[in-house]
């Protein structure tokens, strides 16, 4: 029994001296432990998400599809049915929550379609779901061009920017009795590509005429703008016209006025008060040549146009 050999070490001499600390000391061990350990539970944890984890954030409540997308109501001058036509277009059938770029995805195609003016906010939520916030353009103009000989009628924003005509059948029908008219001759848009801008300082200037109106033209009989000749520094001026025939000289674009001449505003007024003391303009201001320029209604004069021809 005296002669038992002791038992003999298999361990490969370098795993023996890391274990041991003898190679690189306590500290280097202790670190070597260490990092085992945590590249094993990243391993794990790895595994675990593959299992577990992913399939869980893919479900239902991770996929956003367009029943979820909610958006700003639409306004009563929009037939159109926005959120499904950007669905199609910008392919947001099935998008998932955890996309980074979700947000950004959904703003820009948003953004493109010709009815919104602008995205103020787009957020995402879980339960997969899309809050969607919008400023949608508003129409303030029906402008008729002459093309080929023929009338043809577009629809504006203040910004002069050209609206889907399909959401107008009934106003075209109806002769659009609350859409104040801009007589654009044969001034045609440049792109023809609804949502962009009509293309011509002239239109713009009209757009923002109409809207300075609103709704106020209505009850002083205006049908329509006229875009008459240019002023000496070769700006656009602008006529308003009755159904009848009788017109009354604007003057320059809303925030193009000349020093003397009076604001969108103070035009506005001083025609509102003329009606409400003179009577229609069919009547009262028929033959006359009222100009919203100045505070008297007329031009001083050294400035009175004479021969003044309107561009029809």
């Amino acid at each position: 029994m005296g002669n038992s050999k002791p038992a003999r070490n298999w361990t490969p001499p370098l795993l023996r001296k890391l274990v041991t600390g003898s190679l690189f000391g306590t500290w280097s061990r202790r670190l070597i432990v260490a990092a085992v350990v945590l590249g094993l539970a990243l391993v794990g944890w790895s595994y675990a998400w593959r299992t577990w984890g992913e399939p869980g954030t893919t479900g239902h409540d991770f996929l956003v599809t367009p029943e979820k997308i909610s958006v700003t109501p639409l306004p009563t001058w929009i037939h159109a049915d926005v959120t499904s036509e950007v669905v199609k277009s910008g392919s947001l059938a099935s998008l998932p929550l955890r996309d980074p770029q979700l947000v950004d995805k959904v703003s820009r195609a948003f953004a493109a379609h010709s009815w919104v003016a602008s995205v103020k906010k787009v957020s995402k939520h879980y339960p997969a779901r899309i809050d969607v916030e919008l400023e949608y353009r508003r129409p303030v103009a029906m402008v008729e061009v002459i093309w080929q000989g023929e009338p043809k009628l577009y629809f504006i924003d203040a910004a002069s920017v050209l609206l889907p005509s399909e959401d107008f059948e009934k106003e075209v029908e109806q002769k659009a009795p609350h859409l104040l008219r801009i007589f654009a001759g044969d001034v045609s848009p440049t792109g023809r590509a609804f949502g962009t801008p009509w293309g011509s300082e002239r239109i713009a200037g009209a757009a923002l005429l109409a809207d300075a109106w609103q709704d106020r033209w209505q009850k002083l009989g205006l049908y329509k703008v006229l875009l008459d000749k240019d002023d000496p520094n070769g700006k656009p001026m602008y006529v308003l016209a009755t159904k009848s025939g009788t017109r009354v000289l604007w003057g320059l674009a809303p925030g193009s006025e000349a020093k003397e001449e009076q604001s969108p505003r103070e035009k506005i007024a001083w025609l509102e008060q003329y009606v409400a003391k003179h009577g229609p303009l069919d009547k009262s201001a028929a033959g006359t040549s009222l100009d919203l320029r100045y505070a008297t209604g007329k031009a001083p004069p050294q400035t009175a146009r004479k021969g003044s021809t309107t561009k029809r």
